[in-house]
């Protein structure tokens, strides 16, 4: 499907000024990838008057969540009250997601009051949602309260809670609602596997994870997935089992996917083991040729061992594909308002401020003892430059700028 940046509006607009065939067009855009285009049909019509429901309003909200505009999803949503459009049952479990996304608390919660306020609060999709929202917002006890306070919870409920629970690794406590699940008569599916095999994962618990890993077709006849095999690649990898983590890998009935290859690849890195490194580097370079997240990964474990001209050699193969390091992103919600801050971004405006509070806050921490580690920095460049590297990471800038802008004792969270 290809679409054209100069519009013929006036025949466009023959057809689509009637709003349902308006809804399908837009929703044919967002479905096709277009989500841009979609959004700029959208305004042309808002902006020339065109009264648009509530059905137009959540569709591009939704569609803007799926794509990953997130911050357009709040705009929107904010958007839609100024003209005096009431959101609905399916508005606000598509938008409370978004808040989950950028940690949106605030937003999230102003969400939650509406629905209170609609009366639309015991919906199971809305609960749903928000139990999400606040686990990936750090609030897991919240959302564990929303799930105790729900009359009926679905399978949509119970993993939304049990993947909070793994997400902050609480093993104990996803590993309980799991025996909760079974105990009740619920046939536990796949994704309550995954749930409990990650938090398995994430707290070294190789042999717990091996056993309900077992357990998934012997008792269940679950069909064992790549993202299950993946849960178990991670904790062997982790504990330094690399060998028995590729030896798994081999013996899957499946093709492995890129991402239980980049579970080995990074854990290659951490462990600096080359030789399995490059087996799964390149690996990933057939998967996912574009990816530059790969090659920087087999370009840190060359770094690691001062093989500076093989960095030069994955750099150039990026370079002769036109790949990139995507930057790394950091949002903190100061008052009502989301920051979104990039790792050597210079835009937001008050990054000078914020590089002032940082270099002061490096004199003290050294004060303290507390020395940068300069031997995470994978580049052959001098000391002083791989502190200030290390200071330009878009967590710090966030933290930053959260001291700069709360009072003390405030608590920052940084997502």
């Amino acid at each position: 499907m290809v679409m054209r940046s100069n519009w013929d509006w006036d025949r466009i607009g023959l057809w689509s000024r009637e709003v349902g065939y308006l809804n399908a067009f837009l929703n044919g855009l967002s479905r096709n990838g277009l989500i841009d285009t979609a959004l700029e049909v959208f305004k042309k019509f808002l902006h020339e008057g065109v009264e648009l429901n509530v059905v137009t309003w959540t569709s591009m909200i939704h569609s803007c969540v799926q794509n990953g505009k997130d911050m357009e999803a709040l705009e929107l949503f904010r958007e839609m009250q100024a003209h005096g459009v009431e959101p609905n049952a399916i508005t606000i479990p598509s938008l409370i997601p978004t808040c989950g996304h950028i940690s949106a608390l605030k937003h999230g919660k102003q969400t939650y009051c509406i629905s209170l306020r609609k009366g639309i609060f015991d919906d199971v999709y809305v609960s749903s949602a928000l139990i999400d929202m606040y686990a990936k917002c750090g609030r897991i006890q919240l959302s564990r309260l929303c799930f105790d306070k729900m009359l009926d919870p679905n399978l949509v409920s119970w993993n939304a809670v049990m993947k909070g629970y793994a997400m902050h690794g609480k093993a104990k406590e996803t590993i309980e609602m799991f025996r909760i699940i079974q105990e009740s008569g619920m046939e536990p599916d796949e994704i309550f596997y995954t749930c409990v095999l990650y938090a398995c994962a994430q707290n070294g618990l190789t042999e717990e994870g091996r056993q309900y890993f077992n357990s998934l077709s012997k008792e269940h006849a679950i069909e064992t997935k790549t993202e299950h095999y993946a849960c178990m690649v991670i904790p062997l990898s982790r504990a330094g089992k690399l060998e028995e983590a590729y030896s798994l890998i081999k013996e899957m009935p499946l093709e492995p996917d890129a991402c239980t290859w980049r579970a080995l690849l990074s854990f290659c890195r951490v462990h600096h083991n080359l030789s399995l490194g490059e087996i799964a580097a390149e690996k990933l370079f057939l998967l996912e040729p574009d990816n530059p997240g790969n090659y920087i990964l087999l370009s840190n474990i060359y770094a690691s061992k001062g093989m500076w001209d093989e960095v030069d050699r994955i750099r150039d193969v990026m370079k002769s594909k036109d790949l990139r390091k995507n930057p790394g992103y950091s949002w903190i919600e100061i008052g009502n308002k989301v920051h979104t801050l990039a790792a050597g971004d210079k835009t937001h405006p008050q990054m000078q401020e914020i590089l002032e509070k940082s270099k002061k806050l490096s004199v003290e921490m050294k004060k303290c003892v507390h020395l940068p580690k300069t031997g995470l920095v994978l580049h052959d460049v001098e000391e002083q430059e791989k502190e200030q590297i290390l200071c330009g990471h878009s967590e710090k800038l966030a933290v930053v700028l959260g001291l700069l802008n709360t009072s003390s004792g405030q608590p920052l969270q940084v997502i």
